[in-house]
């Protein structure tokens, strides 16, 4: 009896490293091309498209999700991927942000003084903006991780119900005990 929640727990622990893991790669190049092209037009709408998913409800959100994944021949509604797809569309503003102001506070100097040491683009990357957003990058997986562990309503919509999540789980627990 004192396992009964492991299961949920497992799948709460595996939907959000894999959910947050997917919106950080997002950000990090959403960041590294916000960073780096030369057109204001385009880092303007990359950084409107990253913020968008805040301005609706989740709910709302999931839904469009759900209708667009119709069309889609391949089956996401119900499998860990698919949850995992929703919520790393959710939760993309809230590990965006810091990890866009990570890439902005990398000086223009910084990546000078590494260019005319001899170090490409990839070094640079790799060894000198990489580092300095270890902080960020960090933050974000755990603001990540913690919106992932608390959303329902997104789960409810993707994943089915021989494997629920945490809090699905504690939802239909408390509707059972209900009299």
């Amino acid at each position: 009896k004192g396992d009964l929640f492991l299961p949920p727990l497992w799948a709460s622990a595996k939907l959000a490293i894999l959910s947050a893991s997917i919106s950080i790669g997002i950000a990090l190049l959403c960041g590294y091309v916000e960073r780096h092209h030369p057109s204001d037009r385009i880092r303007s709408l990359l950084s409107l498209l990253c913020n968008l998913p805040i301005s609706f409800s989740s709910i709302l959100l999931s839904f469009a999700l759900l209708l667009a994944y119709v069309e889609i021949p391949v089956v996401l509604s119900g499998t860990l991927f698919g949850a995992a797809l929703v919520l790393s569309v959710l939760m993309l503003p809230i590990v965006y942000r810091p990890i866009s102001d990570g890439w902005r506070a990398v000086s223009d100097e910084t990546l000078k003084g590494s260019f005319s040491l001899g170090a490409g683009s990839w070094q640079t990357f790799r060894r000198v903006e990489l580092p300095l957003l270890y902080r960020p990058v960090f933050f974000s997986s755990l603001l990540g991780i913690g919106f992932a562990l608390g959303e329902v309503g997104a789960v409810m919509m993707f994943y089915s119900h021989d494997t629920s999540t945490l809090t699905l789980w504690l939802d239909t627990a408390q509707i059972s005990l209900m009299p």
